[in-house]
């Protein structure tokens, strides 16, 4: 979950400066790549991030690779000079991140007040007994490659992709020196 909100900090008839202010509303860090959006104004400088793509207003943007991740409760800002078409409004329309539409709850999640001691009670193993463990159900990443490079099953950065294994499944396909993965065990 997250919100998108547009600061305009300068405006000077024809054209105007703003902060597109990122929001992660979820209690785990986000990623992002790419940001979607509509809007009826041009943007004629852009500094945080990169204009991937742009087609009559509907704007491709690309993360910094060092502002990618959105601690819990954090924001990233991505700044620009824009020139408003014909006096319209300064406001964007269809935002996307990575897909996601923008959440209309600009709450925070909250934590359960009255939680469940034991909702899915797991056996605990004892030491010596064999554990499983999916590569790919990671509790936290650190990868410096941008996207997921096999575009399977999750959709964070780490490069996944679909198994040739009996049983199918998914396996982390590409892994370069620096990176890690974390598991909760």
């Amino acid at each position: 979950m997250y919100t998108a909100e547009l600061i305009i900090t300068n405006d000077w008839g024809n054209g105007f400066t703003a902060n597109l202010v990122l929001t992660n509303l979820s209690d785990k860090p986000m990623t992002w790549s790419q940001l979607e959006f509509d809007a009826p104004f041009s943007i004629t400088n852009l500094w945080n991030a990169e204009i991937s793509s742009e087609d009559d207003g509907s704007y491709v943007i690309e993360s910094a690779n060092w502002n990618d991740t959105i601690a819990p409760g954090g924001t990233v800002t991505v700044g620009f000079n824009g020139l408003k078409n014909n006096g319209s409004a300064i406001e964007l329309a269809n935002v996307m991140l990575d897909g996601v539409q923008e959440s209309t709850d600009s709450s925070p999640v909250q934590p359960d007040p009255d939680p469940d001691p034991n909702p899915n009670p797991t056996p605990t193993p004892l030491p010596g007994d064999p554990i499983r463990i999916e590569a790919e159900d990671y509790a936290d990443f650190s990868d410096k490659t941008r996207g997921n490079t096999g575009k399977a099953y999750r959709n964070d950065g780490v490069d996944i992709q679909s198994t040739s294994d009996a049983g199918g499944g998914y396996n982390v396909g590409w892994i370069e020196r620096g990176e890690s993965l974390t598991y909760n065990v």
